[in-house]
């Protein structure tokens, strides 16, 4: 469960730089916060398969 909060957070950290990102028009912020996001979901599937194989 303490994974799933840290995950969650951390996705919420990426939407947050994203919408910072958008706003002051800073293309690394939103480069950072998509790759972020990417690994996020990717993160997310693992964790998916795996709790599916328990």
């Amino acid at each position: 469960m303490a994974l799933t909060s840290i995950l969650l957070l951390i996705f919420l950290i990426s939407i947050i730089l994203l919408v910072i990102g958008f706003v002051t028009k800073k293309k690394l912020l939103k480069i950072i916060a998509i790759i972020f996001i990417i690994i996020e979901i990717v993160f997310f599937i693992l964790l998916i398969i795996w709790i599916g194989k328990m």
